[in-house]
């Protein structure tokens, strides 16, 4: 029963992962060469997890600044003035919101890790994990971005909560890990991110939502900016 489990959560992450890529290339005006280092970037990083580089959470500098760092650099780029202008063009705003419909899934991943004694309780639903609102939600604001029944501020109001509750399970996803610096998770820490697939949530996953959660709030406030 737990291969089986286990055989079905690494199914369903896999394919809710390479559904955030697909949505994040056809919601930024099918955006290939960003999309391409996305899919070399997530090809890397399975193959160092499948190696068990990311088994070693004692190694100084710790290994995982190969995760985060990268990541981090590709959002700042893509917030630049002048990527933001091509995405105020290009961005295809009912996808955008469609994206996050794949937190839903992913949050089912998550239980069943926790089920399987791979992450703590307090990354699930459970838990301190409320990322799941995201992902029940973002059909609807998707249905409502399409028909032009909701406003810019209300737009701008879900990506900033959606982008404040991505960043507390991305903190709390670290913080459980056994790192130098855990703070929580000690009965049962999060060792699943250093495991293939799931070293595709903070190498891919998470860089994708917060990059898009953030630039709509940009685009929304510079489009509230422009209007006499």
């Amino acid at each position: 029963m737990t291969d089986q489990l286990s055989s079905t959560v690494s199914i369903v992450f896999l394919g809710t992962t390479l559904a955030s890529i697909i949505l994040y290339y056809f919601a930024n005006g099918k955006a290939l060469k960003s999309s391409l280092i996305i899919v070399v970037w997530s090809i890397i990083h399975s193959i160092l997890a499948q190696q068990g580089f990311y088994k070693n959470t004692t190694s100084i500098p710790p290994r995982f600044l190969l995760v985060f760092l990268p990541s981090i650099l590709f959002i700042i780029y893509g917030l630049q003035s002048t990527s933001l202008f091509d995405v105020s063009k290009k961005r295809n705003t009912t996808l955008a919101a469609f994206l996050h419909t794949i937190r839903l899934p992913m949050e089912l991943c998550l239980f069943g890790l926790f089920s399987q004694e791979l992450i703590p309780e307090v990354m699930t639903y459970e838990g301190w994990n409320f990322d799941i609102v995201m992902g029940i939600s973002a059909p609807i604001i998707a249905y409502l971005t399409f028909r032009k029944k909701i406003t810019n501020q209300w737009l701008l109001v879900w990506n900033c909560i959606g982008l404040i509750l991505i960043f507390c399970i991305f903190f709390i996803g670290i913080f459980s890990a056994e790192l130098p610096f855990q703070l929580f998770g000690f009965n049962q820490p999060n060792i699943a991110v250093t495991l293939f697939p799931f070293i595709l949530l903070p190498a891919t996953v998470v860089p994708i939502v917060i990059y898009m959660h953030a630039s709509e709030i940009f685009r929304l406030l510079k489009n509230d900016k422009e209007r006499p």
